[in-house]
Formats: C-alpha cells, sequence, structure tokens
C-alpha cells in the first residue's frame, strides 16, 4: 500500500470537485468528448479485445520499474508449488521421506506432497511456465483476460460507453499495479469466473436459444468453485435466489423445446467438472469428497474460516515458528467472534479493504448516484445478489480484496450504474453531473501516471494489499539467496535457523515439487540429531546453516 499516494488522490478529489462547483466550465465540452467515446464504445468486439490488449501492454512496458513479482506471502509458495506440480505433469507429489524438515504453511505433506489450495489459479501459473519458463506470465494473462471479460459482461448490464469505461478503469486500478496482477495469490482468475458466469445471465434472458451462453454460464461456475468455493457458490446461490426475489425470470423468453438439450449440456459440463474435481481430491486426499483445504485445516489449523465455527487448542506443532502462526490467527478468530466489539473491528476491516482496493477517493464521487441506482431495475438482480452476498461474506473471519474476487463484476456494475446517475446531476441549473464523471475518469488517469512517477522514488514497503497501488515486485532476500546458490552451481542444502522472536510471516522453508531433485533445498532446523539424518540423505550436497534473523542475512557452512 502507498499512503502517500491515497493522500494525493484524496487531495485531488477534493480539489477537482471544489472547482466544478465553484468554477464556471464549458459543459459543452465534456458532452461532446463523452459522445466521441461513445461512438468507439458502440464497437463493442472491438472494445472487449481492446481492453485486454492495453491490460497486458501498460503491464509489459512498466517492468523497467515494476519488474516480474518474486513470491513473499506464505499463499504463493503454496501456489507455486501447486503450478509446479502440474507443469511437470503430476496432480501431486509422494511425501518426502523426511518431510518432517519441510513443513510449512497452507501446504500438506501428508496424505500427499501438495498446495492445500483449489487448482484454477495454479493451472494459470502451470500455463505460464510451460509456455514461457515464468509463473507469472500466467498471471498477466489472466489479468488481461479479466479486464476484457469485464467489459464484455458489463455489455450484458449496461450502455456500450459505460462498459468499456468499467474496463478501462479496471486496466489502471487492478490489472496493472495492484497485487492481483502482481503476486501468485489470485484474483484475476476467480474475477474471470464469476464474470463469465453474471456476464451469461442476460445473454440467457435475451437469447435462450444460444448454447455459448449456457457453455460460459457452465465455465463461470466450473471457474469460481475451483479458485474460491465459497465465494464462488454464495455468488452463484445468491443470484438465482435474485432471481426468483425480483421475478427476473419473468424477462425471459419463453423457452422452446430445443433449448432443453442446451440445459443438458449445461448439467453434463457441470457433472464432467465435478468427476474431475473428485479425482483431483481422491489423488490429493485419498478421498473424492475431502478437499486439500480439509486436510490441511484438520492437520494444522486452530482458527477456522468461519465465525461461527469454534477454534481448536489441542494440536501439536513440530516447529515453533507454525506454532506460533497459527496461535495468532486463532486469537485473531477468537476476537472476532467472542464480542460484538470484536465482530464490528472484523466487519469495519472488511469494509475499509473493499473500499481502499475497489473504490478510494476518486470513485467513491460516483456513489452520489448510488442511491438511486439501488432502485433502478437495470441492476435490481445485482442489487439483490449484492446484499445477500455481504450477508454471506460477515461470516468470514479473514479477509483479502481477492477472497471477493468473484464479485467484482457485481461491484463495477453498481459503479457505474451509479455514475450513469450521477451523470445526471443539476447544481443551480447546471448539469454538473456530467463534468464530474469525466473528472472521475481523468483523476483515475492522473493518480495512475503520479503512481508510476512515483515508484522508483518511493518502492513499496510492507504486506499490506488492501490499495489499488502498489504491490512489492522486484527480487527479495530469499530470491537474492537462491539466485547466488544457483549461479555457485552444484546442489546445495539449507538448514534454517529462526531466533525466537523471529517473525512468522518471513517465511524461507519452502520447495520445488520434486524437492530431491532441486538444486537448492530448504530445510527446518531440527537439532543435531535430526539434522545428521536430513545430511547423510542428501549426499553429495553442500550443507549450509541460516540464520535468517541475524542482519546482516547469515549463511554459512553447516557444522
Amino acid at each position: 500500500m502507498n499512503p502517500r499516494l491515497l493522500v494525493i488522490e484524496a487531495i485531488l478529489t477534493i480539489l477537482a470537485v471544489t472547482l466544478v462547483f465553484l468554477v464556471p466550465v464549458n459543459e459543452a465540452g465534456s458532452r461532446k468528448i463523452w459522445f466521441h467515446f461513445g461512438q468507439i464504445a458502440r464497437k463493442k468486439s472491438l472494445s472487449i479485445v481492446g481492453v485486454g490488449l492495453l491490460a497486458l501492454s501498460v503491464r509489459a512496458v512498466i517492468l523497467p520499474i515494476m519488474p516480474v513479482p518474486e513470491p513473499r506471502v506464505h499463499d504463493e509458495f503454496s501456489y507455486l508449488l501447486a503450478a509446479d506440480t502440474f507443469a511437470s505433469g503430476r496432480v501431486t507429489n509422494p511425501t518426502h521421506p523426511l518431510w518432517q524438515h519441510f513443513e510449512s504453511f497452507h501446504i500438506n505433506q501428508q496424505p500427499t506432497y501438495s498446495s492445500m489450495y483449489p487448482p484454477a489459479q495454479a493451472l494459470v501459473l502451470a500455463l505460464g511456465k510451460l509456455l514461457t519458463g515464468y509463473s507469472w506470465v500466467g498471471v498477466w494473462l489472466s489479468s488481461g483476460l479479466m479486464c476484457a471479460a469485464l467489459c464484455w459482461m458489463l455489455q450484458g448490464w449496461l450502455p456500450a460507453r459505460w462498459a468499456l469505461l468499467g474496463g478501462l478503469i479496471a486496466v489502471l486500478r487492478i490489472a496493472t499495479l495492484s497485487y492481483w496482477g502482481n503476486s501468485y495469490w489470485g484474483g484475476s482468475v476467480a474475477a474471470l469466473g464469476g464474470l463469465l458466469f453474471l456476464g451469461a445471465i442476460p445473454g440467457l434472458r435475451r437469447h435462450p436459444d444460444r448454447v455459448r451462453y449456457y457453455l460460459l454460464l457452465g465455465v463461470g461456475i466450473i471457474t469460481l468453485i475451483n479458485s474460491r468455493p465459497y465465494e464462488g457458490l454464495l455468488l452463484c446461490i445468491a443470484t438465482f435466489v435474485a432471481i426468483w426475489i425480483a421475478n427476473y425470470n419473468k424477462l425471459f423468453r419463453p423457452v422452446a423445446l430445443g433449448v432443453t438439450r442446451y440445459l443438458l449440456a449445461l448439467v453434463v459440463l457441470l457433472l464432467s467438472s465435478g468427476i474431475m474435481m473428485g479425482y483431483y481430491s481422491w489423488r490429493v486426499t485419498g478421498n473424492a469428497l475431502k478437499m486439500p483445504y480439509q486436510v490441511n485445516q484438520q492437520t494444522y489449523a486452530m482458527a477456522k474460516p468461519f465465525l461461527w465455527q469454534t477454534p481448536r487448542s489441542d494440536l501439536q506443532y513440530r516447529h515453533r515458528v507454525m506454532r506460533d502462526f497459527y496461535e495468532a490467527y486463532r486469537d485473531e478468530n477468537n476476537k472476532a467472534r467472542s464480542s460484538l466489539s470484536g465482530f464490528l473491528d472484523n466487519l469495519t476491516t472488511k469494509l475499509s479493504r473493499v473500499w481502499l482496493f475497489y473504490v478510494g477517493p476518486v470513485l467513491t464521487l460516483s456513489l452520489l448516484g448510488f442511491s438511486k441506482a439501488i432502485f433502478d431495475r437495470r441492476v435490481r438482480l445485482m442489487v439483490i445478489t449484492g446484499g445477500i452476498v455481504s450477508l454471506g461474506l460477515m461470516g468470514e473471519t479473514w479477509f483479502q480484496p481477492h477472497y471477493i474476487a468473484p464479485m467484482t463484476g457485481l461491484i463495477y456494475g453498481l459503479l457505474l450504474q451509479s455514475m450513469r446517475h450521477l451523470n445526471f446531476w443539476r447544481f443551480r441549473r447546471r448539469r454538473i453531473g456530467n463534468l464530474l464523471v469525466l473528472i472521475v475518469s481523468l483523476l483515475i488517469v492522473v493518480t495512475f501516471l503520479i503512481a508510476l512517477l512515483t515508484l522508483p522514488v518511493t518502492p513499496v514497503q510492507g504486506r499490506d494489499f488492501g490499495f489499488w497501488c502498489c504491490s512489492e515486485t522486484g527480487p527479495s532476500e530469499r530470491s537474492r539467496l537462491l539466485a547466488d546458490l544457483t549461479a555457485q552451481g552444484g546442489q546445495h542444502l539449507v538448514i534454517v535457523r529462526y531466533d525466537v522472536s523471529h517473525n512468522f510471516h518471513d517465511e524461507w522453508v519452502y520447495n520445488d515439487a520434486d524437492i530431491d531433485k532441486s538444486q537448492v533445498v530448504f530445510a527446518r532446523d531440527m537439532g543435531a540429531t535430526a539434522n545428521s539424518r536430513l545430511i547423510d540423505y542428501f549426499t553429495n550436497r553442500k550443507v549450509w546453516l541460516l540464520m535468517p534473523d541475524d542482519k546482516p542475512l547469515h549463511l554459512k557452512p553447516y557444522h
């Protein structure tokens, strides 16, 4: 997060709005700009492709100042483990004989060595690795595809110019500088699933006899379940409930008998996906009905993902750093569920992160039209769905913006519909709403350019992922050490020893899918006897002792 940029954005927004109210501006000029923008947006297919290519191009151009990211967060290493597994042609990996030395966060060691997360994000990373050798290329491609899909989805719900505007905003506010496009733990893939699902609904309403909308609906559901299962299912269920509540089904044309085969194709698609998901779970956990996430929760987690669940305190850990990690999250879980103040703090954190990531000071202006938008028949289904989803999200213990990635289409749809109503605002017979919408668009571009100019001067620090700018990229301490050891040649075993006061967010023990064939292996220090067995197993490797808490970083031969 860049607090300085947040302040700049707020100040610029206030100044711009003040000028609109106090200084006469050529309103005809702003309407002319919107007219020409609308002419471009009428070419819908070109708009979709253009938004996607713009997202890819802008991120590629700024690589010199915002290079390919290195993983820093526990979740990222877990996804990269799964990506390495899939890219190697395997579904999972056998448990290592000395797996106790390799235990780490969000990774299963038993019954197989695997990530705990659903496979969709890792499959995209694996694609990038297979195509270019860089897993981040999968992130880059999925971000561009997500922006294009957002434009397409919005075209089904809103006029073309607003759909194009939404896609362009996503390019600058999500795909380029945020952690969604500059980390490995997702956002764009889950958002893509939600966009395909939501975009198919107006298509089915208008053209119930076109098979592509049934397939897009099915692919969207499958992507959601395999990226963010709870939030994805919540979106699907909430949408179908909203259709029933709003009598949206009455807007559908009478369904011809021939459409039955399309519904059957959708059912077959979903059933086939369910079988494949069961097969994946069976290979990883030994049980087709038990997800890897469940195994990890049962093995390691004291805290629970939902506030109505009771945390555990009966688990034993082999490594102090892991105990500290899970105890801290258990305490956070207890605080959020044990008192009203704790629950409200939890809720406030969720709301603030949604606002910072999706809205911010600039887009807050669009909410001036929200009071009319929520009663607008065009987005009634979105409003009802959003309300139901919000209730479901309140029960989650933890929150980051990518948790609600499936709802990206809902959020942007409601923001843009609010901007449409803001567009007609008048003040003292002046139609200033049109100017305010134009200012919102211009300020998004201006703040984006300011962010680019300040990045080389004030590099991003910290682990707060709540704001749209900016994510920390480039080499980390771990990646530098890994590069140095790789450059030396030969094979290495790095035994990691932490101090008692070690920050559990700074984790070093992560490995490739095939540990034995890795050039550099990271292992936990478990005492002289256990370490001797480890060293005997990894013969012909140069053995190092790493003490990350020493400053500067302390790496020396192990004796």
